[in-house]
C-alpha cells in the first residue's frame, strides 16, 4: 500500500482482481501510510522493519515477522522505522468473502500476530499472477486471497493459543524493571505488542488485577521495602518508585499497610515493646 507524499514507498508489486488486491512494499526510514480508510479486510505483514498501527479503539506495534489486521471501513494510519527501510506485504479482501463466524473472530483481533512462512508464500504467489494471463486468473486470484485470509485466521488462533502467558509474563516483567519510570497501561501494553484492552483482559484473567493494579501494587511494594531498609527521606523513594510525590506516596502506603510511613518505619526499627499502632 502506498500513499502519495514525501514519505511513500520506495518500491512495490501488487496485484488486483475482483473483490481483492495483494502486494509488496518497501518504506523509506520514516515513511507513513495513512490516514485512511478501506471497504475490505487488510493484513500487513512486516518482513523487515517495524511498524506502528493506529486505528480506532486500539493501537499497537508490529515488529518483524507480524501482521497486523486493519478493518473494513475503520480510518488507521501506519508508521514505519524511522531508522531503518520496512519491507512488508499485504493482502486486502471484502469481508463478503471471508466465512462469518471467521470474519467476527477476526475483527476481535487487536494485537500483532506471528506470521507464518505459507502466508508469505501465499502472498507472493497471488503477487506472481499479475505476470500471467489465462481466462481463469481472476477465480484464482481471489481464491488464493481467500486462502491467505485462512491462513492468517489460522495463525491468530495459534497466538492466541501461545500468547496470553507470554504475554502475561513479558507485562509483569515490564512492570517490575520500569516500575520506577514514568508508566502507564497504554505504555506497558504497547511494550509487549498488544493492546490495553486485551492485556487487561489476560491480566485479569490470569491475575486477577489490571495493568494499574500491578502497577500500582508493585511500586508500593518497592517504596515499603526502601521505607524499612533505609533512611532514604519519603520525597527520594517516592521519585526512586514512580510516585507523583511523597503525599501520593503516603496515601499507597497507608491504604496497602494501614499506618502511616512515619509509623510504619518507627515500628521497624525499634523493639517489640516500643511498637505503635
Amino acid at each position: 500500500m502506498a500513499k502519495s507524499d514525501s514519505h511513500s514507498s520506495q518500491w512495490s508489486e501488487s496485484v488486483y482482481g475482483t473483490d481483492c488486491f495483494l502486494g509488496k512494499v518497501e518504506y523509506p526510514p520514516g515513511g507513513r501510510f495513512g490516514p485512511a480508510s478501506l471497504d475490505k479486510f487488510v493484513i500487513v505483514l512486516i518482513l523487515s522493519g517495524h511498524m506502528s498501527l493506529k486505528t480506532s479503539g486500539y493501537s499497537y506495534p508490529v515488529k518483524q515477522n507480524e501482521c497486523g489486521l486493519l478493518l473494513p471501513d475503520t480510518p488507521f494510519a501506519l508508521q514505519f522505522s524511522a531508522h531503518m527501510p520496512t519491507r512488508h506485504h499485504f493482502a486486502c479482501i471484502h469481508a463478503k468473502h471471508i466465512p462469518e463466524k471467521m470474519g467476527e473472530t477476526i475483527r476481535a483481533c487487536t494485537f500483532a500476530v506471528r506470521i507464518s512462512s505459507h502466508l508469505v508464500r501465499l502472498i507472493e504467489l497471488a503477487v506472481d499472477l499479475s505476470a500471467t494471463r489465462h481466462p481463469g486468473k481472476e477465480d484464482q486470484l481471489l481464491a488464493l486471497t481467500v486462502s491467505v485470509f485462512h491462513e492468517f485466521y489460522r495463525c491468530m488462533l495459534k497466538s492466541q493459543s501461545d500468547a496470553p502467558n507470554d504475554v502475561v509474563d513479558r507485562a509483569l516483567s515490564y512492570i517490575y524493571t520500569h516500575y520506577g519510570k514514568p508508566l502507564d497501561a497504554e505504555g506497558i501494553a504497547s511494550a509487549c505488542g498488544i493492546s490495553r484492552q486485551h492485556l487487561t483482559v489476560l491480566l485479569k484473567e490470569k491475575t486477577g488485577y489490571s495493568i494499574r493494579e500491578h502497577l500500582w501494587n508493585h511500586r508500593t511494594e518497592k517504596a515499603h521495602g526502601l521505607l524499612l531498609d533505609t533512611g532514604l527521606q519519603l520525597g527520594e523513594i517516592a521519585d526512586r518508585t514512580g510516585f507523583q510525590n511523597p503525599y501520593h506516596l503516603s496515601r499507597k502506603l497507608k491504604q496497602r499497610y494501614g499506618q502511616s510511613p512515619k509509623i510504619l518505619r518507627r515500628n521497624a526499627w525499634s523493639t517489640e515493646g516500643e511498637k505503635e499502632t
